[in-house]
């Protein structure tokens, strides 16, 4: 995606990251708290498939974290880490408004 004159790094960065419905999404659901990929997906209604290369988009990024739970299957629950999604609608904002 083309940067524009005047567009920092920092909110070319953020539009790149959240330009997506599905990422949009997984925010979305995980500002109500943490959750399971599965349950994240049946949320969403797309399969776990199509989320995961979403999810560790948003974790390489730092706006989700993910922790690996005990327990049969060793299932990972993800949450919003709410300062890092914070800080990326404030640029995005400030940008916006000039």
């Amino acid at each position: 995606m083309m940067r524009i004159h005047g567009q920092t790094q920092t909110v070319h960065d953020a539009v790149m990251i959240v330009g997506n419905t599905l990422r949009l999404g997984i925010l979305h659901e995980l500002r109500k708290g943490p959750a399971i990929r599965g349950a994240i997906a049946a949320s969403l209604g797309v399969t776990e498939d199509n989320l995961s290369r979403q999810m560790t988009m948003l974790v390489d990024h730092g706006l989700v974290t993910a922790t690996t739970l005990r327990g049969r299957g060793r299932p990972i629950e993800f949450a919003l880490n709410v300062e890092a999604a914070d800080r990326l609608w404030d640029n995005v904002s400030r940008y916006y408004r000039g």
